[in-house]
């Protein structure tokens, strides 16, 4: 049996249902550590549970056994907060930050609650990416200073953008120093939850990944501790071989689970059927056409 596999295929090619039987199959073997299934989303989770159930005629098996990235967290760090700050109180750090900080640039807009949200969310997108102040700064700067300024991109705007990028570094710095101050920094939380991987918190003998186009910087830390653990993983990746440019982000997660180095190589299986049922008005109807 294949240790490490990517199961590719467009949506309805049968990967979950793969995924799915390779769970029973595992729980019903009686081993040791019971499999883990990894899905996007809580809605994800409860649907994959009752289909497990419905499906495989077993009696149960334990909720943690099919999760969220962030159910895992929770499990990690009992103690913490997995949660983080609510987006309503990461409005709220902004709002107290761009009045605490000297932001000419942003003075017209600070007092919009629309824009503290959209910077809030920016900020958040910018550490879910595993940007840090540092990092942004050296890619803008490579960016600003490449080529000479053109008749489309003159002198003024780059001074422009260079006040933009100046202005958002400085609350960037700003807002991650809050986190620590209180706390709620999410990389040391993550290093954390990493190393409890890496000293057997989760023991899962065969790794499932469903549902995913694409993994954060979270994520795929994550990911590559509970790799490093698991005997076998299966993960599957939404892919159409006929149009791949239409699933770049798919593409880049499978060329990251291949580039893993330190771990089995893993190999591919494309399914191309369509596996999902369909009503007989459906198909009547298609009968028709």
């Amino acid at each position: 049996t294949t240790r490490r596999l990517l199961l590719l295929g467009p949506a309805g090619s049968g990967k979950s249902r793969r995924l799915r039987a390779a769970f029973v199959e595992a729980l019903r073997a009686g081993r040791d550590a019971e499999p883990l299934l990894l899905v996007p989303t809580a809605s994800y989770r409860d649907h994959t549970r009752n289909q497990l159930l419905r499906e495989s005629g077993i009696p149960g098996f334990s909720p943690a056994a099919v999760c969220t990235f962030r159910d895992l967290r929770r499990r990690l760090l009992p103690e913490e907060s997995a949660e983080g700050l609510s987006a309503v109180r990461q409005e709220l750090l902004v709002r107290r930050l761009l009045r605490e900080l000297p932001l000419p640039y942003l003075e017209p807009v600070r007092d919009f609650r629309g824009f503290r949200q959209a910077l809030a969310e920016s900020l958040e997108e910018a550490r879910g990416a595993g940007l840090d102040p540092e990092s942004l700064e050296a890619a803008l700067e490579a960016a600003l200073g490449a080529g000479a300024p053109s008749e489309r991109h003159g002198a003024s705007e780059r001074h422009g953008a260079s006040e933009r990028h100046g202005a958002f570094l400085r609350v960037f710095r700003a807002y991650e120093a809050a986190l620590r101050q209180a706390g709620l920094d999410d990389r040391r939380l993550l290093a954390r939850a990493v190393a409890n991987i890496d000293s057997g918190a989760i023991r899962a003998g065969l790794l499932l990944v469903d549902g995913f186009a694409d993994f954060t910087a979270e994520q795929r830390q994550l990911l590559a501790a509970l790799l490093r653990r698991a005997p076998a993983a299966q993960v599957a990746l939404a892919l159409d071989p006929h149009r791949r440019d239409f699933f770049y982000q798919a593409e880049r997660s499978r060329a990251w689970l291949k580039s893993q180095a330190s771990q089995p190589a893993f190999a591919e299986l494309w399914l191309d059927a369509n596996h999902r049922a369909r009503g007989e008005s459906l198909a009547s109807v298609e009968r028709a056409l």
